[in-house]
């Protein structure tokens, strides 16, 4: 999830806002 700058949608779902987009798992910010 640190390097979601480089995979957002395989690693930036644990922490990444852009991957809401991406990535069809719950993002953070909408869980938090």
């Amino acid at each position: 999830g640190f390097r979601h700058q480089e995979a957002p949608q395989a690693d930036g779902q644990e922490e990444a806002p852009q991957a809401a987009q991406e990535d069809p798992r719950p993002a953070p910010q909408q869980e938090v």
